[in-house]
C-alpha cells in the first residue's frame, strides 16, 4: 500500500511539472513510460504462464486424486455387499 501511494505521488509530481512546462519533464515522462514497459510486460508475461502452468498442473493431480478415491470407494462397497450377500447365504433358513 506504501509502495503504491509513493508511485501515485511521484506521478502526481511529474504532471505537476509537465503542465507547469519543467526543463527535463518530457524526458522523465519518456523514462518512466520505457521502464514502465520494461518491468510490467515481462512481469505479466511470467504471470501468465505461471498461472497457466500451475492451474493445468493442480488440476490434473487433482482429477487423479478423485478419480482414484471414487475407485477405492467403489471398490469398498462392492466388497461390502459381496460380504454381506455372503453371511446372508450362511445363516440358516430357521433364522430368516
Amino acid at each position: 500500500m506504501g509502495l503504491a501511494g509513493l508511485v501515485a505521488s511521484q506521478i502526481w509530481q511529474l504532471r505537476n511539472k509537465l503542465k507547469q512546462q519543467v526543463y527535463g519533464a518530457k524526458l522523465t515522462l519518456r523514462l518512466v513510460t520505457i521502464f514502465s514497459l520494461i518491468a510490467i510486460v515481462p512481469g505479466m508475461l511470467v504471470y501468465a504462464v505461471s498461472v497457466q502452468f500451475l492451474g493445468k498442473s493442480i488440476e490434473s493431480w487433482f482429477d487423479v486424486r478423485v478419480e482414484k478415491a471414487l475407485e477405492g470407494g467403489l471398490n469398498l462397497g462392492r466388497s461390502a455387499l459381496e460380504n454381506g450377500l455372503e453371511e446372508l447365504g450362511k445363516r440358516p433358513s430357521s433364522s430368516r
